[in-house]
């Protein structure tokens, strides 16, 4: 976490201001023990010899590494080093998503990375409404269904297929969701 609060840093022995370098140089590590034999590594952080991992992931490159973005400095490190970047902090509407692709576009172009290789990832609650008298009294309700009103996936079925649709224009490729405690399987029944 770039983010976080200072006693998770202490707890892990680790200066707060360093967390940047070790991000960075860990990404690097982590490539290189995930496709190459006896990896030898000495960085500022992170020292290596002939170290290996096994068993490699199936994945050509790894394991895919995903960062949480929202910020112009948090798309640019997206952009250069992940294989993709998620909105965190909850749903936002489509238009501010595409305003954030944008940027994470521009970081990859600059890297000189072909920017459809970064996967878009937008999570939150979600709430499928049975008819639209549902998706009002939820609202009237007052529960903002993970804390942010009037957005998300909140609807009924075909609501929510036109707001999947907003997304998947403004650029999010990938959804991660979650339903309100108890309701899962019925949710996922809609």
């Amino acid at each position: 976490s770039l983010g976080g609060r200072d006693n998770e840093y202490t707890a892990a022995g680790m200066p707060k201001d360093q967390r940047m370098g070790r991000l960075v140089e860990g990404v690097e590590v982590m490539r290189r023990l995930w496709s190459e034999q006896d990896v030898s590594f000495a960085g500022r952080y992170y020292a290596l010899d002939a170290a290996n991992i096994a068993p490699k992931p199936k994945r050509q490159g790894g394991i895919p590494v995903i960062f949480g973005a929202t910020t112009p400095p948090s798309l640019a490190r997206a952009g250069r080093l992940a294989d993709g970047f998620m909105k965190n902090r909850g749903w936002c509407e489509a238009e501010e998503f595409a305003a954030l692709n944008d940027q994470g576009t521009d970081a990859a172009v600059k890297a000189g990375r072909y920017p459809n290789e970064i996967r878009r990832i937008i999570n939150g609650a979600a709430y499928v409404a049975s008819d639209p008298d549902d998706v009002r009294a939820r609202a009237e309700q007052g529960t903002g269904i993970g804390g942010f009103m009037n957005a998300g996936l909140i609807g009924t079925v075909e609501e929510i297929l036109d707001i999947i649709r907003g997304y998947r224009h403004a650029g999010v490729d990938t959804f991660g969701i979650r339903f309100p405690a108890g309701q899962v399987v019925e949710q996922m029944k809609r």
